[in-house]
């Protein structure tokens, strides 16, 4: 998570190796979620990609990728959440939002993990 530096400046982990790209979206995975469980996703609305850090030490630990081994790429990512395990769906259920065609329009979808 975003930590104050001694000069005033915020040291933020995600952005460490270069991995943070127009990042919008920050959620936190539950222990069940699979690779990534406990770390800190960030979702890049510059590359639609969503990166794994982990959350002490902002060490950069992968991307989240479909069942072929490639990166999920969602154009215009904006949000990412997860559900409550209520209402608002299985707490394993990746939430995301995206503005599709140069924002004009909205996308809203769900990751879950295979």
């Amino acid at each position: 998570m975003p930590t104050r530096a001694g000069g005033g400046e915020w040291d933020d982990p995600a952005r460490k190796g270069g991995r943070k790209n127009h990042a919008w979206g920050l959620a936190r995975p539950p222990a069940d979620f699979g690779t990534f469980s406990n770390d800190l996703l960030a979702g890049n609305f510059g590359d639609g990609r969503i990166n794994a850090f982990d959350p002490a030490t902002g060490a950069f630990l992968g991307q989240l990728q479909d069942q072929n081994g490639h990166p999920i790429t969602i154009n215009g990512l904006w949000g990412l959440a997860f559900g409550n395990g209520g209402l608002a769906g299985d707490t394993t259920t990746l939430f995301f939002a995206a503005g599709l065609n140069d924002e004009a329009d909205g996308l809203f979808g769900t990751i879950e993990p295979a």
